[in-house]
């Protein structure tokens, strides 16, 4: 064999290797199975700032909501409350001790047409019958707190604790009811003496008790026979009294 070189010799070329079976390099090795990884879009980040934005003002907003409805209903229901009750007890046996003398009279048959003689319109008891006349009974009548802001003005006579005895005492009418108390007794062919009321069931000593009381006169004779000027709160003769007949 000859070991000259053939000048024209050349080495041979590099065989083509096929690219066919190959991965791309960012598949290749350990990234072949490695998670890609997700890059948000600045979009996608503005979208979900603004979602929670919402969530949490939607909560607040249903927070304020609830307490707005809830302080509005309270204050109703505490508007609605029914005021205390500030109207001063019944003080039963009260005794009066203004003395007002009530009106003399002599009988007068024509004395003319009573008043009106219900109570007023803004007494507090509007859950009753009115008063109203019989005859000479005032039915369902009673006496109320304010009655005596002007004083005791009439004779009343009640149930006595002595045998063949009454008890006289001063109680208090409103001006219209003294004024028809008085028409009544002055109608009422009674003799002449005080006008009062019998008041057997005494309430008038008992405020707001209700009952019927009778128009009726004590006579100027028991004051001539005792030798008095005027009648006194106390015990009273039953023969003093005189209703209408």
């Amino acid at each position: 064999m000859s070991d000259e070189i053939d000048p024209n010799w050349l080495p041979p070329k590099p065989k083509p290797q096929s690219d066919a079976g190959q991965f791309p390099s960012f598949l290749s090795g350990s990234s072949r199975n490695s998670t890609p990884t997700v890059v948000e879009s600045p979009q996608a980040t503005t979208t979900w700032a603004w979602q929670q934005r919402w969530v949490i003002g939607s909560v607040l907003g249903g927070v304020l909501l609830f307490l707005l409805v809830f302080t509005m209903v309270m204050n109703r229901e505490s508007s609605d409350s029914p005021e205390p009750n500030t109207q001063p007890s019944a003080t039963p046996g009260v005794e009066h001790s203004q003395a007002t003398i009530p009106t003399t009279f002599a009988p007068s048959p024509a004395a003319g047409q009573d008043p009106e003689a219900h109570r007023s319109a803004d007494d507090p008891a509007t859950t009753v019958d009115q008063p109203q006349w019989d005859g000479a009974w005032v039915r369902n009548y009673w006496e109320d707190p304010g009655d005596c802001d002007q004083g005791v003005n009439y004779w009343v006579v009640q149930p006595g604790s002595q045998s063949g005895m009454y008890a006289l005492k001063l109680g208090c009418f409103p001006p219209k009811w003294k004024k028809a108390l008085d028409n009544r007794c002055q109608s009422s062919n009674l003799p002449a003496g005080r006008c009062a009321v019998w008041d057997k069931d005494s309430i008038m000593s008992e405020y707001r008790k209700h009952g019927d009381l009778l128009v009726v006169a004590i006579t100027q004779a028991c004051l001539d026979r005792a030798g008095l000027q005027e009648f006194h709160e106390g015990p009273l003769h039953q023969d003093c009294v005189v209703g209408a007949r």
